[in-house]
């Protein structure tokens, strides 16, 4: 912009080789040896500032959606975040945490593999967008605005603080967290259905949440 020149957004590619792939798929069926037919949502719980991390709680009740409905859920992460990610499993059945246990190399495969991905601001979020999985991506403290998320699903609480900070912060400044606090379980999981359902309205919903891609 100094220079006088504007930024467009473009959109992020990804190549997987075809042996990536077939380790993927071969990991998920271990996995998963009666994998739905729905599927397989993947879910990144963990991020590495604070204010960009969606509560845990409310992963737990997305969780329980999914698999209610049919789905296979796979949570993904570094290995610091495995803990999170077993808390989160819980007791359920058709829910595997791989967090910690993907190569980088490995990871873009598997990813590739969702039928959709939900997660926080970060970098798997972003490899998500790179090999063309669906994500509904779930902002706090930091912009939308940076990215290109057509064909895709950001959710953000209406609030006039957020975004706070370029990169994230350790907590809120203002106490409440209310840029995703107000991101509810029933509002993610009604964005997920619209993505799968190949919906790409963008909108104010009455909760008071942005929806935007």
């Amino acid at each position: 912009k100094l220079a006088g020149r504007s930024l467009s957004h473009e959109k992020m590619s990804y190549s997987i080789t075809d042996l990536m792939e077939r380790e993927a798929l071969a990991l998920l069926k271990n996995c998963f040896p009666f994998t739905s037919a729905k599927g397989i949502i993947g879910m990144l719980p963990g991020a590495k500032w604070f204010s960009k991390r969606w509560p845990k709680q409310h992963f737990v009740e997305l969780t329980r959606k999914c698999v209610d409905s049919g789905f296979s859920v796979v949570l993904i992460g570094g290995s610091d975040e495995k803990a999170l990610c077993d808390e989160i499993k819980g007791d359920f059945d058709n829910v595997v945490n791989l967090a910690g246990e993907l190569s980088l190399g490995l990871l873009p495969a598997v990813i590739n593999s969702f039928a959709l991905l939900i997660a926080n601001d970060s970098g798997p979020m972003h490899i998500g967008r790179a090999v063309g999985t669906r994500v509904v991506a779930l902002f706090g403290s930091t912009s939308v605005n940076q990215f290109d998320f057509s064909g895709h699903r950001v959710l953000q609480g209406d609030v006039k603080c957020a975004p706070c900070h370029f990169y994230g912060r350790k907590k809120c400044p203002q106490i409440h967290f209310k840029c995703m606090e107000l991101i509810t379980p029933e509002i993610v999981w009604d964005s997920v259905e619209q993505i799968l359902n190949s919906s790409d309205s963008s909108s104010l919903d009455r909760f008071g949440v942005k929806v935007s891609g």
